[in-house]
């Protein structure tokens, strides 16, 4: 595993689900439970995106912090609890044993510079311009 200073990855809605796809950690729709899916909500604005760059030191434009409270045991299997504070909100996350294919161990704060995007499914663009070029030739002809 090589740790970088500062990371990204791009979360996004499959099936209603928050995942992400890290391709050089072998990782593919790996969903996010148990809080981290609830912040997801509250980072992407209501999109069904948003891309994360994040690190285990503090950088400029970091626009969410997360906090460790305690390695998990329960009945997730491991993993570490962290917890998110905001005006008016308090939430418990919790962090899969993924965790550790980004930090040789589990930094007692995530520092995150977070964007609302939006996601299409591999493909839409194809078909949509496929759609159109019929459109015109059908026109034309």
């Amino acid at each position: 595993m090589t740790e970088n200073a500062i990371m990204k990855i791009h979360a996004y809605k499959h099936q209603g689900q928050w995942v992400f796809d890290d391709d050089d950690r072998g990782l593919v729709k790996e969903p996010f439970v148990a809080g981290a899916d609830t912040l997801l909500d509250i980072i992407s604005e209501g999109k069904n995106a948003a891309h994360l760059i994040f690190s285990a030191n503090d950088f400029p434009k970091v626009t969410h912090v997360i906090n460790r409270v305690g390695e998990s045991a329960g009945s997730y299997g491991g993993g570490t609890d962290y917890v998110f504070e905001a005006t008016g909100i308090t939430l418990p996350v919790w962090l899969c044993p993924a965790l550790f294919k980004f930090f040789k161990e589990a930094p007692e704060t995530i520092y995150v510079y977070a964007t609302p995007g939006v996601y299409t499914e591999p493909g839409f663009l194809s078909r949509i311009i496929g759609k159109v070029l019929d459109k015109i030739e059908g026109v034309i002809n």
